[in-house]
């Protein structure tokens, strides 16, 4: 045991304890704002829609309701479970709970353990994330609303390479944005190329090489 005294004034100790308790409160509500800015992406960027905890949870969850357990890779079966998780209150409410072991799970840490500038990793590897369920969940026309989202069904079979299968949604309000990238490419790549077919092949091989790379298959906000 380690006993400590303190030698200084009764003022002093009471400034130190004052500064002690301010870093606390400090450390407490950053990492609040983390879990807010986690949720505020979910509810603008994966259900579009400004809804409390207990709606974008069931949205989340009715969302893979069908997917197939025996497909999953140990990570993404970790998130499935916490993602349908009875959340258990542990004094700082179900919603901060239910995060917190999101968060955990894509991140293979806790969230307040992450630096300043790891403020969008968790957003980007929860987008990562859904990408890979959504591609393992067997989806309708129904499951996608064509006033909130983008969705594309991709499939790419290089003859002689393994096929690559993706579904990626992006909220609609994108869609102006993300089509004048797509125009801008499809220019370059003609202007690049002798005929379409030549230009199918690029872009083919463009897709091919996102679609492959883990870091690279979402479309980041």
């Amino acid at each position: 045991m380690i006993l400590w005294t303190w030698t200084g004034s009764s003022a002093q100790l009471s400034e130190y304890i004052q500064d002690v308790e301010g870093a606390i409160r400090d450390i407490r509500e950053a990492y609040g704002e983390l879990l807010n800015c986690f949720e505020q992406f979910i509810q603008r960027d994966i259900v579009i829609a400004d809804v409390p905890f207990a709606d974008y949870k069931a949205l989340l969850q009715e969302r893979y309701a069908r997917l197939s357990q025996p497909m999953l890779m140990p990570a993404q079966r970790v998130f499935w479970q916490r993602l349908n998780s009875t959340t258990t209150d542990r004094g700082d409410g179900p919603r901060d709970a239910w995060l917190s072991a999101l968060a955990q799970a894509i991140l293979g840490k806790a969230l307040d353990q992450s630096r300043d500038d790891d403020e969008r990793l968790p957003h980007d590897c929860f987008r990562r994330m859904l990408s890979e369920l959504d591609s393992l969940t067997n989806l309708s026309v129904g499951d996608v609303d064509p006033d909130r989202e983008l969705a594309y069904g991709v499939e790419i079979n290089s003859f002689g390479g393994k096929v690559q299968k993706k579904l990626i949604r992006v909220p609609k309000t994108r869609e102006a944005e993300l089509r004048a990238v797509a125009d801008t490419i499809t220019k370059q790549v003609l202007a690049s190329t002798q005929d379409n077919e030549s230009g199918k092949i690029v872009l083919a091989m463009a897709l091919n090489e996102l679609m492959s790379d883990t870091d690279t298959d979402t479309v980041t906000p």
